[in-house]
């Protein structure tokens, strides 16, 4: 299948979504709407313990490229 994008999870045969990282993605996107700098998100996203897929914290490349690919 390879790599599952953020936002969903694989159940069976289908991509379905995942609550907790859509709202990720849905926060990231309102933010960059404000013009909010990576950095930025990247601390209150860490600072909120909304950490990334694997529980680590985010860095700026890797929410940045995962948010463009989503």
């Amino acid at each position: 299948y390879g790599k599952i994008p953020f936002g969903f999870h694989r159940d069976g045969d289908f991509f379905v979504e995942n609550a907790r990282e859509q709202a990720i993605l849905a926060d990231v996107r309102e933010w960059r709407a404000q013009k909010t700098k990576w950095n930025t998100i990247v601390e209150r996203l860490n600072a909120s313990e909304r950490f990334n897929r694997a529980g680590r914290p985010w860095s700026r490349q890797n929410l940045s490229g995962v948010f463009k690919r989503a």
